[in-house]
């Protein structure tokens, strides 16, 4: 049997989209969740547009729905997706056109110019770049007005927008993104549950505090520490896109978030909330732990 490497097939399709001439985006990781997914869309759009592109959408993974099923994009052009299992066919992240930081496992950083000052530069797997990554308020002001001219394209979509309005919120209230949750793959690099929730005990004791959570064990935490002062999804389905797409729009509703180190779904609430909360970022107990 013929094995191609990732390489030689991200070659092969490049080799077939130049001749084409296509605007194309393959996003084919089953474990790549939305806010990389939404981050990569963000640096393509910033570079090419995506007017004429075609996106080929992985949902037999994390993301078992279509973008268009939770998400739309406002003012973009002849945009075309298409949503399907796709293991084997193409490699994990492919665009075309391509930018080094599109791939070697940092694609779902946001593109910036070489033009940052040296307290933006991060090195990972050796390799080091300017990102704003994670960045916030500190974030240079042209690379906010670049990217919150992104996100104010993305709209909710009608099923999402009916779960959003089931659930609502001042801005006086504290959003609460916890990454943590029984999946192992989603318990590396994060914060326990118990720094979250001390956190949260330094709140006034009449504040609300809406959260963002990946599984039912870990919001009953939350509902017996600060009994009648939680709001969350009603009758939330922890699997669902509707509802994360919901949780990610209610999570930028607040005026503080408190979000996961290194997530990229509190890092999108911010975006999406036109970049004005107050950001409490929860540091991880082990970053970067290494996978063997």
């Amino acid at each position: 049997m013929l094995i191609i490497s990732e390489n030689r097939l991200r070659r092969i399709w490049h080799s077939i989209f130049t001749v084409l001439g296509k605007k194309l985006i393959v996003i084919n990781i089953n474990y790549m969740g939305l806010g990389n997914r939404l981050k990569l869309l963000a640096s393509y759009h910033i570079n090419y547009g995506l007017d004429d592109a075609t996106l080929l959408w992985n949902r037999s993974g994390w993301v078992n729905s279509r973008l268009s099923d939770i998400i739309c994009i406002d003012g973009v052009n002849n945009f075309k997706e298409y949503s399907m299992p796709l293991n084997g066919l193409f490699p994990p992240i492919i665009t075309h056109p391509e930018k080094k930081t599109f791939r070697e496992r940092a694609y779902w950083r946001f593109d910036v110019n070489n033009d940052l000052p040296d307290d933006f530069l991060i090195t990972r797997w050796g390799k080091t770049f300017p990102a704003i990554d994670f960045c916030f308020e500190r974030t240079p002001k042209k690379y906010i007005d670049l990217y919150l001219a992104f996100f104010s394209k993305l709209k909710p979509s009608g099923a999402v927008r009916n779960r959003i309005d089931e659930v609502q919120l001042t801005t006086d209230d504290v959003c609460v993104q916890v990454r943590n949750t029984i999946d192992p793959e989603d318990r590396k690099d994060v914060p326990t549950i118990e720094s979250i929730v001390d956190c949260l005990r330094s709140f006034p004791v009449n504040k609300r505090f809406f959260i963002s959570t990946l599984d039912q064990s870990i919001s009953r935490v939350f509902y017996e520490e600060f009994p009648g002062r939680i709001l969350e999804l009603p009758s939330k389905q922890y699997r669902s896109m509707i509802d994360a797409a919901a949780d990610l729009y209610l999570l930028s509703l607040g005026g503080t978030l408190l979000c996961s180190h290194g997530s990229t779904f509190g890092e999108l609430a911010w975006w999406l909330g036109g970049g004005r909360q107050k950001v409490i970022m929860m540091t991880a107990e082990n970053i970067m732990t290494p996978t063997s």
